[in-house]
């Protein structure tokens, strides 16, 4: 893995999992714990990942393995009773049907005022398709991907796609903000965000039509873009 920017990136993660405790109904955080996880994708094309509370970071490697660090936290009266509902959390890291599919879930279900938090920092090889879920927390990815569908039920969503290759996409956040970075590649990407704003950067040019145009180098890439912000704003230009 590599090694200081991902180190970076989990201690990120496991913050957003702290900030979560500090939302809804007091509850007292154990102490999160991260563990390494690897498997080599084989056939499989694509990344699925979810998890109902957390946020997942995501980064293109090098390798023909997808690799992840798994933070876990728990929640309940206590920090001892907090650490024991964390260690009912069960990383999941399969393949299927042409898919590596990352997610955790209950070895016992939780208890009423017992609740758990999972974020993922995963290395994937470069040009993997991806499927990102989080129920609350950030999506944040910085990738060579000819495909993503990213949605986030409360947080914002950053993407900065690497590569040269064709993207489309979908990105969803219900309260969060959308940014976009994009290089040269024939792009197509939609973006909805009911109560946030989005961010195109790249100079992007608005030609009509749902179109777009942005420079990179001396070239002009063109694409197309599906815009909406339902009370946030929404930009296209050079990021400032």
């Amino acid at each position: 893995m590599g090694l200081s920017h991902d180190r970076l990136a989990a201690r990120c993660v496991a913050l957003s999992l702290l900030l979560a405790a500090c939302e809804g109904e007091p509850r007292v955080a154990g102490d999160a714990s991260t563990h390494e996880l690897k498997i080599e994708r084989g056939s499989a094309t694509r990344l699925v990942a979810s998890t109902a509370r957390g946020s997942i970071v995501v980064r293109s490697g090098e390798g023909t393995a997808v690799e992840v660090q798994a933070t876990r936290l728990g929640y309940g009266d206590s920090i001892e009773h907090a650490n024991a509902v964390r260690d009912r959390i069960e990383f999941r890291l399969d393949t299927i049907d042409g898919q590596v599919a990352l997610g955790w879930r209950w070895t016992e279900p939780p208890a009423s005022g017992e609740e758990g938090a999972v974020g993922f920092v995963v290395t994937v090889p470069a040009g993997f398709g991806l499927d990102l879920r989080t129920g609350d927390g950030d999506i944040d990815v910085e990738a060579d991907a000819p495909q993503l569908d990213a949605v986030s039920d409360s947080g914002a969503v950053n993407l900065t796609a690497t590569g040269t290759g064709p993207l489309a996409g979908s990105i969803r956040t219900d309260t969060g903000d959308i940014t976009v970075a994009v290089g040269a590649r024939d792009c197509v990407v939609e973006g909805q965000s009911p109560e946030g704003g989005l961010i195109f950067a790249q100079g992007m040019e608005l030609l009509g039509d749902g179109h777009a145009e942005w420079p990179y180098g001396d070239a002009a890439v063109a694409g197309r873009l599906v815009l909406e912000s339902g009370e946030g704003v929404v930009r296209v230009g050079r990021e400032r």
